[in-house]
């Protein structure tokens, strides 16, 4: 199994296109919501299987650090969904 952490800040319009397209049972996926004020943590914790950390501060090193310690698959990729 690999590992998925995903850094997202402010990501609610992108979030759920993102996950959608990489869910499956042999990914362990983590999403990281870092600082956000909009919905990024409720619809990343809406998709099954899916962790979601929610850290009230930003920033990507931390989210990434974060997600990386619960991860459990090897490897693990990062990613940070892009709102274009």
């Amino acid at each position: 199994m690999i590992s998925v952490v995903i850094a997202a800040h402010n990501e609610a319009a992108v979030i759920g296109r993102c996950l959608d397209g990489i869910l499956a049972p042999d990914i362990d996926i983590t999403v990281v919501a870092n600082g956000c004020s909009d919905d990024t943590a409720a619809i990343a914790a809406s998709r099954p299987g899916v962790r979601v950390i929610d850290r009230p501060e930003p920033g990507k090193s931390g989210a990434l650090n974060a997600g990386d310690a619960v991860a459990t698959g090897f490897p693990a990729s990062t990613w940070t969904p892009t709102s274009r």
